[in-house]
């Protein structure tokens, strides 16, 4: 929050201005600078407008890439949400980048450490030295100076956000079969010449879900007579599996 002038009491009972700092940090060993995309709430809230907006600047940034794969904090109210899906599907099938697959990974509740938190404990670090911050210009300059300055921050103005219009259908979504939901999504990919959004619910698993074969073969023996032929190939191809319920067993 700014100002940060720690050494004043006043300072702590005064509504201040909240600093944001969406930050695309490597992971492993990598020569790639750590990106830090910088705002208040001046200028944009920190909601999904503000959150694509960031993500968008970091792709733009990063448009030479043919494979862009990204480990994101588990938080469904921002990195999970159908929006920013949404906008990966498209920007995936634009010519703004060059990325032929995107891939969000969240991490599973209870992990402990990303790269990102190293990177803000930097942060932190510098604007301990910096002592004061009377203003944003202030907080850039910490910023910018974490982490032994190897960081590229990118200062986001008001021309930078974009303004992504929601079509989502709630009723699709929910009508859905198997639905999506977004608290056991642990990836989602975006391939370049597929509005379809491919995901998984365990990063281990290989094989698609499946359904009882009971209600494949109920399906085909009952209803196949109703279907075109070629049409029920799809039903024939249907994968199974007898030792998990879904979500039309559990209704």
């Amino acid at each position: 929050m700014l100002p940060r002038l720690e050494t004043f009491k006043e300072v702590v009972f005064c509504q201040r201005l909240l600093a944001f700092n969406q930050t695309f940090a490597p992971i492993g060993k990598s020569n790639t600078n750590p990106y830090a995309v910088l705002w208040h709430e001046a200028i944009a809230g920190r909601k999904q407008e503000g959150i694509i907006s960031a993500f968008n600047v970091f792709l733009m940034q990063s448009r030479v890439h043919n494979f862009i794969d990204l480990w994101l904090d588990n938080c469904a109210a921002q990195n999970k949400n159908w929006l920013l899906y949404f906008y990966l599907v498209y920007i995936i099938n634009s010519s703004e980048i060059s990325a032929k697959q995107v891939n969000l990974n969240n991490f599973e509740s209870g992990h402990t450490f990303m790269s990102c938190d190293h990177f803000h404990h930097q942060v932190e670090l510098s604007m301990k030295r910096k002592k004061k911050l009377h203003d944003f210009q202030d907080f850039i300059e910490a910023v910018s100076a974490a982490n032994s300055a190897k960081v590229t921050v990118k200062e986001m103005k008001t021309f930078y956000f974009i303004n992504v219009i929601d079509y989502t259908s709630l009723r699709r979504i929910q009508t859905s079969n198997p639905r999506a939901y977004m608290r056991i999504v642990v990836q989602v990919i975006f391939k370049r010449g597929s509005f379809n959004l491919f995901y998984k619910t365990d990063f281990d698993g290989t094989n698609p879900r499946g359904i009882k074969t009971s209600r494949k073969e109920n399906i085909l023996k009952k209803l196949s007579k109703f279907m075109l032929p070629y049409k029920q190939t799809f039903w024939k191809n249907l994968p199974t599996n007898d030792n998990e319920k879904t979500d039309s067993d559990e209704e």
